[in-house]
């Protein structure tokens, strides 16, 4: 599953879901969301502008600056953010017109069916699940974990 999802997307995501975990307060900085996911600063920049260029986030300048959602949780879903920092999910290399070229099978190919099936069963899950939905997880999990050690 790793290499259907990039570091990169993987940490867009954790990014977004802390922005919504603390949405309705006042926005988070770089260094918040950084040090609540464990996400190396360095690349979260450059993450949060492309997710605040794509509408999902949006950005404060200035001394009380930050990030905060762009529109709400359940109408933002795993599809939108992974788009914006990958590009649509439908294509492997050998879709591609130009590199079906070079590939000795390029005469018909029996992967090209199932690699379509894959990145449209990923894609539908990306598209449902919405951000919301990772959220009350989230909670879910943190009160799961909570409640153990009161055990």
């Amino acid at each position: 599953m790793g290499m259907l999802i990039t570091k990169k997307s993987q940490y867009a995501l954790r990014a977004v879901l802390e922005i919504a975990k603390k949405s309705g307060s006042d926005v988070l900085t770089i260094e918040e969301i950084a040090e609540a996911q464990h996400i190396p600063r360095r690349f979260l920049g450059g993450i949060l502008t492309q997710l605040a260029q794509g509408g999902v986030l949006m950005s404060r300048r200035g001394k009380t600056g930050g990030y905060a959602l762009g529109r709400p949780a359940q109408y933002i879903s795993v599809g939108d953010v992974v788009k914006i920092i990958e590009g649509p999910l439908d294509q492997v290399c050998c879709q591609n017109e130009e590199e079906r070229r070079d590939c000795i099978a390029a005469g018909g190919c029996a992967f090209i069916p199932m690699w379509k099936e894959a990145f449209d069963a990923l894609n539908k899950v990306f598209e449902k699940t919405m951000l919301s939905d990772l959220v009350e997880r989230d909670r879910n999990l943190a009160a799961a974990h909570n409640h153990n050690y009161t055990i």
